[in-house]
């Protein structure tokens, strides 16, 4: 069952950026999309999460039409969205009191639980600016959880970090995504990244762009060492590296 289906969507700035663009995210999976920079992945999260309007086409979630942002829909962008002047709690709690969606007690409530799962239960009287980068990213995902939305939209989320925070990132979204199984778009430059955590990966090609290819990882949870190194991992590594680097050039192993 799809929980988005977006179809013909173009978008012109100076150029055309996306033409005739369409796919859908199955409810409850984790969705990667991957492209070269500069292709539109940003342009098409914007219009995700409601921040940008298509020139044509159509974005569609839970069978409404996107078209403006909402609460049901949240993006986490590339850098830093915290309050620096508020404390590490009281950014977590913002989203849901801001909008009413919550009573102090329970935004409290769940904002500490969030916190406990994203190990910083004892940073939550710090502010952003006493945070290591890895710390930081925690405490935003933790203010886009707690907002409950319908739709994830994580756009390079951990770019930046360095690779054992980045892992250290991947294992804890993961571990959240495992209990909440809330549908995420998760939008990554990186291809080993792209198979730690999509179970799809959709690869963006062309100028304007449009979704070349839809593949189905097909790789277990967790993405232990072990599954990391078995022969499925690699046959799916050559058919993205096909996909992302020899556009046109076709490899079994994974579905169009």
């Amino acid at each position: 069952m799809a929980a988005v289906s977006v179809s013909g969507v173009r978008k012109r700035y100076a150029k055309d950026v996306l033409q005739d663009l369409s796919f859908e995210l199955e409810a409850g999976a984790l969705t990667v999309l991957m492209g070269p920079s500069g292709c539109g992945k940003t342009t098409l999260a914007c219009m995700l999460a409601g921040y940008v309007a298509p020139d044509a086409g159509t974005l569609v979630l839970d069978g409404r039409p996107i078209t403006a942002a909402g609460r049901e829909r949240l993006m986490v962008f590339q850098e830093t969205a915290l309050w620096p002047w508020m404390t590490v709690l009281d950014n977590v709690m913002f989203g849901p009191r801001a909008a009413g969606t919550m009573s102090a007690g329970e935004a409290r409530r769940k904002a500490l639980e969030l916190l406990d799962k994203f190990g910083l239960a004892g940073f939550r009287d710090r502010y952003p600016g006493q945070l290591s980068g890895g710390m930081r990213r925690r405490v935003e995902l933790a203010q886009a959880l707690i907002n409950n939305p319908r739709l994830m939209i994580l756009d390079e989320p951990f770019r930046g970090l360095d690779v054992m925070t980045r892992g250290l990132m991947q294992e804890y979204y993961l571990k959240l995504f495992a209990e909440s199984r809330m549908t995420t778009l998760f939008i990554t430059s990186e291809l080993e990244e792209a198979l730690v955590m999509g179970e799809r990966v959709l690869v963006m090609d062309g100028a304007p762009a449009r979704i070349a290819r839809s593949i189905d990882v097909g790789l277990p949870f967790p993405r232990t060492p072990q599954v990391l190194a078995s022969e499925r991992y690699l046959e799916i590594k050559r058919v993205l590296m096909a996909a992302l680097y020899l556009p046109g050039h076709r490899i079994e192993g994974g579905s169009a």
